[in-house]
Order: structure tokens, then C-alpha cells, then sequence
């Protein structure tokens, strides 16, 4: 469990109550990005701050805080983000190649969690957790293209490793907690969440969040189908012999 200071927890809990999740303010966010583009510069995205999306939010607000793992934890690190990694959010010990590094009730609670709910904030003060309020999560398609057998362990083995669990699942939570929780997985859509921003206040509004669940969902079916796509590549292999 992460220790915060009581400033901290009054400085979180006592702005929350939110009026059922019309506007967010992005106090809190959580990273895990395969592809980095536009995170913390605006390199191959010259509508965005030479900062990026992240640092275009940490300007706007000083006091947001970032929880991350890996690469990404690395990233933000470096370039002087308040960022806490995942490991010692939740205290749980990693798999080895971080299998299952965001796959935790800690995680999930956080985004899943409902301002305007009392039992939901009080759950997260008692437990040491915060509110997520925006998930940046992307990941690449299984490719499969030009494969026409997996006929050896080690192939198997290659093409199951690269299953991502943790990314479909962190959508999923936020979908379902789409009141409270804004969730990106294109940095294409950074420069709309600014200009969203812009017209609210520095606030998220439920229209742009809606518009970003609907684009969630059609990445979503294209990762489940390239999953499943290799799934009947393994049968046919199976059935070759």
C-alpha cells in the first residue's frame, strides 16, 4: 500500500462528489502505452505542445499524479513527471516479464471507483488507493500476417506471450466506469482531449468521454479478432500434424 500524507488525502477526497460524472478534473492518471508517440513530446504530431498530451496536463495542473509501469514508468521518470510505478501502488511482487503488473484489484478498484459514491471513496481512502480519472492505455494487434503454421513449442510459446491482458482489461474497467473516467487509446485523439479541456475548464466532459468509449470498442473487436485469428492458425497447425 502507497503512504500518503493527510494533506494528500484531504487534497483528494474532500473535491470529489462529483455531480454524477458530468465533468472530471484529471487529477490522477494512469499510463501503459506500447506506443509512446505524443506522451511526453510531439514528435510525428506537431498538433500537439512540444510537451505532449502529459506534459500539456501537468502544466494545467502540478499536483497530477501518474501511476505507470516499465517502459513507460521509465519515460515519465525521466522527464520529471510525479509518476508512481504500479509495483509499489498495489505492494504485489511482478511476474517475471510483468505478466500481470496492472492485473490487480488495486488498479481496477482505482478506476472503477465513482466519485459520486461514498462507499466507493471510502473504500479507496480505507485501502490507501486513489481515483483514477483517466487511463491512457494502447497495444499492439497480434500480427499473424505471413504465418501459415505453428508447428514448434517455441513458435507457440512466441505468439502466446504476445496475448496482452493487462491493456484490454484496463479498458474494460474503464469503460465500465466511463462516469468518472476517461479512457485514450490512440494518441490521435490527444489533441481532441485538449481541445475538449479548453471548452470545459480544464474539465473532461461525458460527450468526448462517450466519443472515446465508442472508438475503444471497434479497437477492442480488432484485438480480439487478431487473437482469434491465431487461435484457428494453432487448429489448423494442430489438425496438419
Amino acid at each position: 500500500m502507497i503512504v500518503l500524507g493527510q494533506w494528500m488525502w484531504k487534497y483528494y477526497y474532500t473535491r470529489r462528489m462529483s455531480n454524477m460524472g458530468n465533468e472530471i478534473s484529471l487529477n490522477v492518471i494512469l499510463v501503459s502505452c506500447e506506443n509512446k508517440e505524443g506522451l511526453v513530446e510531439n514528435r510525428n504530431h506537431p498538433e500537439l505542445p512540444p510537451c505532449g498530451i502529459l506534459g500539456y496536463i501537468q502544466q494545467k495542473n502540478p499536483n497530477v499524479v501518474f501511476l505507470s509501469s516499465g517502459g513507460t514508468y521509465q519515460l515519465l521518470k525521466r522527464n520529471r513527471f510525479n509518476v508512481i510505478d504500479f509495483e509499489e501502488y498495489t505492494s504485489a511482487p511482478q511476474m517475471k516479464d510483468g505478466l500481470v503488473k496492472s492485473i490487480d484489484y488495486r488498479i481496477h478498484s482505482s478506476i472503477l471507483a465513482q466519485d459520486f459514491n461514498p462507499e466507493d471513496l471510502e473504500f479507496l481512502q480505507k485501502n490507501g488507493l486513489l481515483k483514477i480519472d483517466a487511463v491512457f492505455t494502447n497495444f499492439n494487434r497480434l500480427d499473424t500476417n505471413g504465418v501459415s503454421k505453428i508447428d514448434t513449442m517455441e513458435r507457440l510459446e512466441e505468439y502466446r506471450n504476445r496475448i496482452d491482458l493487462g491493456g484490454p482489461l484496463m479498458c474494460m474497467s474503464s469503460r465500465k466506469g466511463f462516469l468518472n473516467t476517461i479512457l485514450l487509446t490512440d494518441p490521435n485523439d490527444y489533441k481532441a482531449l485538449i481541445d475538449d479541456l479548453n471548452k470545459n475548464d480544464d474539465k473532461c466532459s461525458l460527450p468526448f468521454r462517450i466519443k472515446m468509449l465508442k472508438k475503444s470498442s471497434a479497437i477492442l473487436d480488432e484485438y480480439n479478432a487478431s487473437i482469434n485469428k491465431l487461435f484457428t492458425l494453432i487448429d489448423e497447425s494442430i489438425k496438419m500434424g
